[in-house]
């Protein structure tokens, strides 16, 4: 119901929220996470791209859509050929999207004495094809893609921290 703009800058102290910006959207863009008229999303982001003068942009995409799974991998540190081999052959197991429908990321949780412990995310390849085609169409250059609670999580916990935090989004339809 709302696209949502914000920019990190760099101070002496660390990041900083610099400029911001909501757009409400009309009924029937976007449902659930899919994009139901790419035209029209295209022409809001184009808008946004002209009033605040945007290139490359960090995007996120609906956790609607999105698989999570955790892998424990024989052996420590493992190339990334060797996750890749292993995450494909768990995928078909693990979400029901097929290996060649899917697009996955991942992230390392701990190695331990014999094995690696990961964390999955998947998500269907139409899905974010269809977000990468809308961000071009309006002029964007697309450099990263996460998922929403990932992209929330990675913006507001420190790099490093291993403490247990606790990440409440509240928004206007859910929590």
């Amino acid at each position: 119901h709302a696209l949502r703009f914000v920019e990190m800058t760099m101070s002496r102290s660390g990041l900083r929220l610099g400029r911001q910006d909501r757009v409400e959207l009309e009924k029937g863009i976007l449902l659930d996470g899919d994009i139901q008229d790419a035209q029209k999303l295209a022409t809001v982001l184009q808008e946004l791209r002209r009033k605040h003068h945007l290139g490359i942009v960090y995007a996120s995409l609906p956790a609607e859509h999105a698989y999570y799974f955790k892998l424990s991998v024989p052996g420590v540190s493992l190339g990334r050929k060797e996750v890749r081999s292993a995450i494909e052959v768990k995928l078909e197991e693990s979400v029901p999207v097929s290996p060649a429908e899917a697009i996955f990321d991942y992230v390392y949780i701990e190695e331990r004495a014999e094995t690696t412990e990961i964390a999955v995310t998947v998500m269907q390849r139409k899905i974010v094809e269809s977000y990468v085609e809308v961000l071009t169409a309006a002029g964007l250059a697309p450099w990263m893609l996460e998922v929403e609670p990932e992209s929330l999580a990675r913006a507001v916990i420190p790099r490093g921290d291993v403490g247990v935090s606790m990440i409440v989004d509240v928004g206007e339809f859910k929590t």
